[in-house]
């Protein structure tokens, strides 16, 4: 009893043993023999588009043939085999026919259901490469170790878990010859024995990989696939770099494994018959990703389908620039494909790098066709056939697909087609409108019925008319407009009307013009609602860059008016307010006309008309005042010895009480102009300047001259130059840079040699000494107020030769001009003193004259 047992427990075992191995072999077999009970379907697709399949009553090109297949008709698939598939043709229900239609249709002509709607883009699109000569079609750099890849591929595995027709105890021997000594195989030999292999079992039963590593996967991790990335991929006897190899693959294989550790994977490979446990290093494949179904455009004029996933293999397909494609996820480099070549389907493998995948948001998009007409294409290329066309400014449906395309459906001839618009013909409303205020540019402004100009006009609007209206796309606004008392949705272009400012400030600022008008709307073609005088102060808010919005009221009324920017300045009309950085628009001509007006036609300040405007554009100095300032310290040129002998036209460095000593001397005229208009500049009319109080006449009052009527007289030349332009003048900017700072070494002392005004500089004769009687400082110039002109302090005793003095400089004030100030000369230093503070030394001048006329009486 024990002995039956025992024998029944061993047949039990052999029996798993036995299951586990064949298994899967057996289920997969049963299913290709009963797949009709599952009612999986296909289509019939003919040589070309439109050709009929032969349908035959045996699996015999030789048989009667029972009826002819339309062109993609779809069926159902009965029963596999090697070259024809059992068929049932389908009522126009897509069920069971329930006439016997059933026979025989090669398989070539047969493309699985998921399969169909690839198989029906890839043949309009598709360039068979098929037929090309041997050295047109792209080959491997290394033959035979493509080869030895193709062979191992077939025998490890599949991505579709397709059945491999090799018998185990060929896979076996070839397994055993092509072992060497270091467990790595050998390109050439490996190459025939590959050959031979296949030609010794081509009829061989089949064999499935899978099943061969059921045992082993029983008790580990799930099996993935993945892909070969280096050339070649070794598989180690341990998971070690210093590992012995058993086993290489080329690129672009397709393997099977497990995970392991963090830098191995686990796999199965068989040595002489026995399976051996085996590890991949993870650098050295890619898990192929989940074979999701991806669309998607070539992006290049020969986007190729290779025969494996590896740079250098063969070329199966190519689709020009634009192709629509189907494919499935692969690896990060590539794309899984299936192709038909001569009828035949093939599995290809696409360079991701060549491909744009679809986008595959399915929200519908509302755009606007902006071009003119607004094509769709055929292609996500320009260059296709165009399916339909629409006006500009229609408005379309449509969903992303790549960069610069939009998918669309269209209806040609009644049916749906699938077409494609360029994105540089569409243009997508706003997602957040913003609406504005704004005013209409035009004579009429138009409101459309399309995003168009081609399109009708809804209603028109008066210039300067305040509107309203939304953000759209790039170049229009969408607003709305009753027409025949219907809300209607129009159209504006942007270049139509000017957005008011989103954020109006209220500013103060002066009427220029004796009659400044408020309008109704922005025009001045409006209505007048109100008109203010000259220089009258105004609050209005800004508006647009042309006008000013302003609340008037009439007769107790309130009332929204219109003021342009011309009409009012922040300046208070007239020279006196100007700010003087602002330039004139003044002409040489202008500047003589002056004088000849005025009866000065003589004047030496005529020829230097030309230097007012240079020095205007050089300094930013207003050339009006420069020139008016001029005529009124040299008396229009003729009554100046500042301007005869020192060049100065302007005054320049000159006080009351030395009014022509003190001034400086100037190498030239032009030099005179330029160093005025600069220290002016810097000084008195810009901020932060030594002298600043306002950049206007009346700010350079205030330091400039102690004559506090001064700004009147230069304003009043001014006029008389050139009539104060309030639009001008409001409309011109300040410039508020300064040019270089003149150069020269600038004194108020004449240089010797040079002529001077003899009834003003008074000499003392040759030899004349003089004491001080008590310390006191002497100067570089007869002023007091101004300590920077202090040379030094000369001690009591200190014995000065006199030069003499000067008339101009103020004896009959207060002190320290109740008396003679002296010119000097100590050490060969020439300076001024204060008289009182002399003793003259020679025995003539014993008394202390107080008047330079008793002085110099003694001196006769």
């Amino acid at each position: 009893m024990k002995s039956v047992r025992k024998l029944a427990m061993l047949v039990i075992i052999f029996l798993l043993t036995f299951n586990g191995v064949f298994n899967f072999h057996y289920i997969a077999k049963a299913q290709e023999n009963t797949i009709g009970e599952d009612l999986v379907f296909g289509f019939i697709f003919g040589e070309t588009v439109g050709v009929q399949v032969d349908l035959y009553e045996k699996p015999d090109v030789e048989s009667e043939v029972s009826i002819q297949i339309d062109d993609d008709t779809k069926v159902r698939i009965l029963e596999q085999e090697e070259e024809f598939t059992k068929i049932e043709l389908l009522n126009e229900s897509n069920l069971v026919s329930s006439v016997n239609n059933i026979g025989y249709v090669q398989n070539q002509y047969l493309v699985e259901e998921e399969e169909a709607d690839i198989y029906r883009v890839n043949r309009l699109d598709g360039i068979d490469d098929s037929n090309k000569e041997a050295s047109e079609i792209e080959t491997p750099e290394n033959p035979d170790l493509n080869s030895e890849d193709t062979q191992e591929e077939v025998i490890e595995n599949n991505i579709d878990d397709e059945l491999i027709n090799d018998s185990e105890e060929s896979i076996l021997e070839e397994e055993a010859e092509l072992e060497t000594e270091d467990g790595i195989l050998e390109e050439d030999s490996q190459t025939n024995i590959n050959q031979s292999t296949n030609e010794e079992n081509s009829k061989a039963d089949n064999i499935n990989i899978q099943s061969r590593l059921a045992t082993f996967s029983s008790t580990t991790n799930k099996l993935v696939q993945g892909l070969a990335l280096k050339e070649p991929t070794y598989v180690y006897e341990s998971a070690s770099q210093n590992a012995k190899s058993l086993k290489r693959y080329s690129q672009g294989s397709i393997l099977y494994y497990e995970h392991y550790n963090s830098s191995w994977y686990r796999t199965g490979v068989y040595i002489n018959g026995i399976k051996v446990e085996s590890f991949i290093k993870k650098n050295d494949v890619e898990t192929i990703k989940e074979n999701t179904l991806l669309t998607g455009i070539a992006k290049s004029n020969k986007t190729n389908v290779y025969e494996k996933a590896a740079d250098g293999s063969k070329v199966i397909k190519s689709y020009s620039s634009g192709s629509f494609l189907q494919f499935r996820a692969f690896t990060s480099g590539w794309y899984l494909a299936t192709v038909y070549v001569n009828g035949v389907a093939k599995k290809g493998y696409i360079r991701a790098s060549d491909i744009e995948v679809g986008s595959t948001d399915e929200t519908v998009i509302s755009g606007i066709g902006v071009a003119s007409p607004t094509k769709v294409y055929q292609k996500t290329s320009t260059g296709s056939k165009v399916l339909k066309s629409y006006n500009q400014g229609n408005t379309l449906m449509f969903k992303k697909f790549v960069t610069g395309w939009y998918q669309t459906n269209v209806y040609v001839n009644g049916k749906s087609q699938k077409g494609y618009i360029n994105a540089n013909d569409i243009r997508i409303p706003t997602e957040n409108k913003v609406s504005h205020t704004g005013v209409g540019l035009k004579a009429p402004t138009k409101v459309y019925s399309n995003a168009s100009n081609n399109s009708s006009a809804l209603k028109e609007y008066s210039l300067g008319s305040i509107l309203q209206y939304s953000t759209f796309i790039d170049g229009w606004y969408s607003t709305n407009v009753y027409v025949n008392g219907k809300k209607r949705a129009g159209f504006i272009k942007q270049e139509d009307v000017e957005n008011s400012t989103s954020n109006p400030k209220l500013v103060s600022l002066y009427a220029v013009y004796d009659k400044v008008h408020v309008y109704t709307s922005a025009s001045k073609s409006a209505k007048v609602i109100k008109s203010y005088n000259s220089g009258h102060l105004l609050k209005v808010n800004t508006f647009t860059s042309n006008w000013y919005r302003a609340t008037v009221y009439v007769n107790g009324k309130k009332y929204t008016g219109y003021i342009h920017k011309d009409d009012l300045s922040t300046e208070k009309p007239g020279y006196l307010n100007l700010d003087l950085r602002k330039p004139a628009k003044l002409t040489v001509q202008e500047i003589k006309a002056l004088f000849d007006r005025k009866g000065h036609g003589d004047s030496k300040l005529k020829d230097y008309a030309q230097e007012f405007i240079n020095v205007q554009n050089k300094y930013g100095v207003n050339a009006t005042y420069l020139v008016a300032h001029t005529i009124l310290e040299t008396g229009w040129g003729k009554q100046s010895n500042l301007f005869d002998y020192k060049n100065n036209l302007y005054g320049y460095g000159a006080y009351d009480v030395c009014p022509f000593t003190c001034g400086y001397y100037f190498d030239s005229v032009e030099d005179s102009i330029s160093n005025v208009a600069y220290q002016v500049k810097s000084d008195y009319l810009t901020p932060n300047g030594k002298w600043y109080n306002g950049p206007d006449l009346i700010g350079m009052n205030v330091k400039y001259a102690t004559d506090k009527d001064w700004q009147n007289k230069i304003a009043r030349l001014m006029e008389d130059l050139q009539p104060y332009d309030a639009k001008y003048y409001s409309s011109t900017n300040v410039v508020t840079s300064n040019g270089p700072a003149p150069s020269g070494n600038w004194s108020r002392d004449i240089p010797a040699g040079k002529p001077y005004p003899s009834d003003v500089v008074k000499n003392m004769p040759a030899g004349t000494k003089a004491t001080i009687n008590t310390n006191a400082n002497w100067r570089s110039f007869p002023y007091v107020n101004n300590n920077s002109n202090v040379i030094g302090t000369l001690k009591v005793s200190t014995e000065v030769i006199v030069l003499g003095y000067n008339t101009d400089v103020k004896t009959n004030g207060s002190y320290p001009y109740d008396t003679t100030w002296y010119r000097i000369s100590v050490n060969g230093k020439q300076g001024w003193i204060y008289g009182d503070y002399l003793t003259f030394t020679n025995a003539k001048q014993a008394k202390v004259y107080t008047s330079s006329y008793d002085l110099l009486q003694q001196f006769k």
